[in-house]
């Protein structure tokens, strides 16, 4: 029998994708969350064509691009000079079918979840899976409140801790912390005077890693800032807020890294910035399993592309020399997932739905591994290198962004819904 009804674990952003998708082919989905509602917390993230793609699909691009910031490409400098070592496009209308976006994650959250809303999609909070059984022709959900509820299959959205994975999937994956957090901010514009150089997303490098410094509204009123940190102990999962001493620390840890003469923006970036939040960095052990009986796992409980290793490092000195953080790819792979499995289903009508699990892997696989291996290469360490070494890596620059532009410009242009299944 096809599926008709659907559990999804996690209310994030792949969760509802996940629930619009199978909504639009007439599976009845309940989302379970563990949260008590939507997050609060969350950074700016970068949403590629294939992932406006799928938001188009949805119905919900219109209000995110009254939201974001369109980005066609992002710009690098140097800390050092002030000088623009070059750009790497990011996505064209007219080349791609969209531009990029940089949009706050709270912000699309809560767009998806309006979707959900209006499609009569249920939505359940202070749900905690703390285990899932399954049976001939059902699987059910066991939450910590008592309840349960059963379906034909169940998905995990729950992220890269799922608890879809680790309760039934494949307990033995679990995430490792890597010692790194992002530490970000959101800055208002008006609280900018010096000229600012990039005209959507920037990244600032220095001799102690980079700076990601984006407008993350339409209006540009609002610009996000990133960077990594090594922090020994981190302090919940999903990322904290810092205020008082531990918040002075971090700016002047910043000013030492990106303080420049030659980008003064970036100093009162950087001291404008009121609130600050770490978010842990964890890795994630890449292939695994991702589905088991009526189970499958999407997005970062599956494969958690942009949680990878900032220590990482390519066989290739040259290129370990020309890394440069992640372009946060991992919302939009989940948006990819969504719409794939459910057009599996929806085309092949499986009596058991599950059987639809092997053959969604072996046309997702290729895809997630070569993101995962570009990711790798995007990353970069926190240790500070020699002003020679920084020199080289600067002026090797232009290397660097014509060989990965290549990569990007090839995943730009795919299209989940043109897949041949």
């Amino acid at each position: 029998m096809a599926a008709k009804r659907a559990i999804i674990i996690g209310g994030g952003v792949a969760g509802p994708a996940s629930a619009l998708a199978l909504s639009k082919i007439g599976i009845t989905c309940t989302i379970y969350e563990l949260r008590e509602g939507a997050a609060t917390i969350g950074g700016a993230i970068n949403l590629t064509p294939n992932a406006l793609r799928v938001l188009d699909h949805f119905g919900v691009l219109e209000k995110a691009m009254e939201c974001g910031c369109p980005c066609e490409k992002i710009e690098m400098f140097s800390v050092a000079t002030g000088r623009r070592l070059g750009e790497l496009p990011f996505g064209s209308v007219e080349l791609h079918g969209y531009s990029s976006l940089r949009i706050c994650r709270t912000d699309l959250q809560q767009l998806m979840l309006s979707a959900v809303q209006e499609a009569g999609i249920e939505v359940q909070y202070n749900k905690k899976l703390t285990a899932v059984e399954e049976a001939e022709d059902a699987i059910t959900a066991i939450f910590e409140d008592g309840t349960s509820a059963s379906a034909d299959i169940l998905l995990g959205c729950d992220g890269i801790h799922s608890a879809v994975r680790t309760q039934f999937v494949e307990p033995s994956r679990r995430p490792t912390y890597t010692g790194v957090s992002t530490v970000y901010g959101i800055i208002p514009t008006s609280a900018i005077t010096e000229p600012i150089p990039f005209s959507a997303t920037a990244i600032n490098s220095s001799r102690s890693g980079s700076l990601l410094t984006s407008y993350c509204n339409a209006a540009k009123t609002s610009i996000f800032l990133a960077a990594v940190m090594e922090v020994a102990e981190q302090q919940g999962e999903d990322g904290w807020r810092v205020r008082g001493k531990i918040a002075d620390d971090t700016r002047r840890d910043l000013l030492r890294r990106f303080e420049s003469e030659k980008l003064p923006c970036v100093v009162q970036m950087t001291n404008a910035t009121d609130d600050l939040y770490f978010f842990p960095v964890f890795t994630l052990d890449y292939g695994g399993m991702w589905s088991r009986g009526r189970a499958i796992l999407i997005g970062d409980a599956a494969h958690a592309v942009s949680s990878l290793q900032p220590f990482t490092q390519p066989s290739s000195k040259l290129l370990t020399a020309l890394q440069m953080p992640p372009a946060g790819h991992s919302v939009g792979l989940a948006l990819e997932d969504a719409a794939l499995l459910a057009r599996l289903l929806e085309a092949t009508k499986p009596s058991s739905p599950q059987d639809v699990f092997p053959r969604y892997q072996e046309l997702r696989r290729p895809r997630i591994e070569s993101e995962y291996k570009h990711a790798v290469q995007r990353w970069e360490g926190v240790k500070t290198i020699s002003w020679w070494w920084q020199m080289l890596r600067e002026y090797m620059t232009w290397i660097y962004l014509a060989i990965f532009a290549r990569h990007t410009d090839r995943s730009l242009r795919y299209d989940v819904f043109m897949q041949e299944l």
